[in-house]
C-alpha cells in the first residue's frame, strides 16, 4: 500500500511538472513564478546563498580539532639513510639502513586553542557575505520581476497597438473602395485614390513592425521565463493589476533605505571590510593550539616503475 502511495505521488509530481512545462497560456503572475524557477541568472544567485551557507561551516570547522594524514616518496640517485645519522659507531651505534627509494607517512593532532581573534572573525565575515549574497539575490530577483513585468506589458500595449492597426487597415481599405466609387462617377480627383493608397500602405507597414515587435517581445520574454524551445509559441493573459495605494515621498525614501537590498549589501560590506581590519589585527597576536605528539614512520621499498 506504501509503494503504490508513493507510485500515485511520483506519477503526480511527474504530470504536473509536464504540464506546466508545456503550458502554452500565461498571466503575469503565472510568468513571474514559472521565471524564478527557471531562469539561470536567478538559479546562480541562489547558489551564491548556498556557497555562503557553506563558507559557514568551514569558517566554524576551523575551529575544530584536525587530524592531518600526510605521506610521501622520495627517490634519489644514491643511496641514502632512511633515517637521521645519529651516535657514533665506535660507541656501538650502528649505522642505519640505506636506500635509494624512502617513503614515509605520518598523523598529526591539531586542536586550536588561540588565534588572536581570528575564528571569531572569520566566522562573523562568512555571514555577512552569505547576507550579502541574500540581499544581491533578492536584488536580482526583483530586478528581474521589474524586467519581466516590463516586456509583459509592452507586449499588451503593442497588441492593442495592432489591433488599432488592423482597424486602420480595415478602414482604408473600406476607404479606398467608396473612392474608387466615387472615382467611377467623376465625383472625387484621382489624387484622392492615390492618396488613399499611399496612407493603406503605411498603415499596412505599421501593422507588420508592430506584429514583428511583437515577436521579438514574445522571444525575450521566453528567454527571460527560461525557455529554452524557440519553437514554442505562448500567449499572455491579462490580468487586472492590484490597485495598491503608494506610500508619500518622506516615507517611501525611508522604506528604500530600510528595505533596499542594495543599499544593504553596501552597508554589509562595510561591517566585512572592518572585520577583515580585525582579522588582519590578529596575525599580531601569537598562536596556541594543543598538539599532544605527531607519529611519523619512514621505511624503504622496492623502487615503482610507471
Amino acid at each position: 500500500m506504501k509503494k503504490l502511495l508513493i507510485f500515485i505521488s511520483l506519477l503526480f509530481v511527474s504530470s504536473t511538472a509536464y504540464a506546466e512545462m508545456n503550458k502554452t497560456s500565461y498571466t503575469l503572475s503565472d510568468a513571474i513564478e514559472f521565471a524564478v524557477k527557471n531562469n539561470p541568472r536567478i538559479i546562480q544567485s541562489s547558489k551564491d546563498v548556498e556557497i555562503g551557507t557553506y563558507g559557514i561551516s568551514e569558517a566554524k570547522a576551523n575551529k575544530m580539532p584536525r587530524l592531518d594524514f600526510n605521506s610521501g616518496a622520495t627517490r634519489y640517485r644514491y643511496a641514502s639513510p632512511i633515517t637521521p645519522i645519529s651516535g657514533s659507531p665506535l660507541k656501538g651505534s650502528g649505522f642505519p639502513e640505506f636506500d635509494s627509494n624512502i617513503y614515509d607517512f605520518g598523523v598529526s593532532f591539531i586542536l586550536p586553542l588561540y588565534r588572536g581573534g581570528r575564528l571569531d572573525a572569520g566566522v562573523t565575515i562568512t555571514e555577512i557575505k552569505k547576507s550579502i549574497a541574500e540581499d544581491m539575490f533578492r536584488m536580482s530577483k526583483q530586478d528581474f520581476i521589474y524586467n519581466l513585468t516590463n516586456v509583459y506589458f509592452k507586449i499588451y500595449q503593442l497588441e492593442k497597438l495592432l489591433d488599432a492597426n488592423e482597424a486602420s487597415v480595415k478602414q482604408l481599405e473600406a476607404h479606398k473602395k467608396n473612392v474608387e466609387l466615387f472615382l467611377q462617377t467623376d465625383t472625387v480627383p484621382r489624387v484622392e485614390l492615390l492618396k488613399t493608397e499611399v496612407e493603406l500602405a503605411h498603415a499596412k507597414q505599421n501593422a507588420i513592425v508592430v506584429r514583428n515587435s511583437i515577436e521579438s517581445s514574445y522571444e525575450l520574454l521566453k528567454t527571460l521565463m527560461g525557455i529554452e524551445d524557440i519553437n514554442r509559441k505562448i500567449s499572455l493573459v491579462h490580468e487586472n493589476s492590484p490597485a495598491d495605494k503608494y506610500p508619500a515621498l518622506e516615507e517611501a525614501v525611508n522604506r528604500a533605505f530600510s528595505l533596499r537590498p542594495d543599499y544593504n549589501a553596501v552597508s554589509k560590506k562595510k561591517k566585512v571590510v572592518e572585520e577583515k581590519v580585525n582579522f588582519a589585527q590578529g596575525k599580531r597576536l601569537p598562536y596556541e593550539a594543543f598538539i599532544p605528539g605527531r607519529f611519523k614512520h619512514t621505511f624503504s621499498g622496492q623502487p615503482v616503475i610507471f
